[in-house]
């Protein structure tokens, strides 16, 4: 199957049939969604301003309940446990490995990045967060590790974001 070759008549049969796919010069056939995936993001910033601001001074800010103490993140205004008011708080940036996946089926505004390694961790906090796992192999990954958070500049585009790197 995998050395089978596909001939222009058989991939419009299944074009016309309604199954997406065209004939890519050395790739073969290749099955593509015809919708493009493009975010653009418009959040209020005003309950993200402290998380923005500790970014652009190399912190991760969540927040935490002033009356039961629960840490959110990212931040929130009102405590999600019992609706007191919550308050920026600065996190160590220490997490534990839950999970985590290579992806190498990127959207259309990532195909400039190699392959790469989406984390969920669990901070020592409490919140889990999702982030880039950078610089490690996958060979040397295994859920229970230990993490570390780190603000960094995320190129081409040149803005400021978080990920996870192994701490040895």
């Amino acid at each position: 199957m995998s050395g089978e070759v596909v001939d222009e008549a058989r991939a419009k049969r299944l074009l016309e049939a309604g199954i997406p796919v065209k004939l890519e010069p050395g790739e073969g056939l290749v099955l593509s969604d015809a919708r493009e995936l493009r975010l653009r993001y418009r959040l209020p910033a005003k309950p993200l301003l402290s998380f923005l601001e500790g970014l652009a001074r190399g912190a991760l800010v969540g927040s935490k309940c002033s009356r039961c103490g629960l840490v959110a993140f990212p931040p929130v205004e009102a405590c999600t446990a019992c609706g007191s008011e919550a308050k920026p708080h600065e996190l160590s940036g220490e997490a534990t490995l839950l999970t985590y996946t290579q992806i190498s089926a990127k959207p259309s505004s990532f195909q400039h990045y190699d392959d790469y390694i989406v984390a969920v961790g669990r901070l020592k906090e409490g919140p889990a967060l999702v982030a880039w796992l950078e610089g490690a192999a996958l060979s040397d990954i295994s859920p229970g590790g230990k993490l570390r958070v780190r603000v960094k500049k995320r190129n081409p585009e040149g803005f400021l974001t978080y990920s996870f790197f192994l701490v040895s």
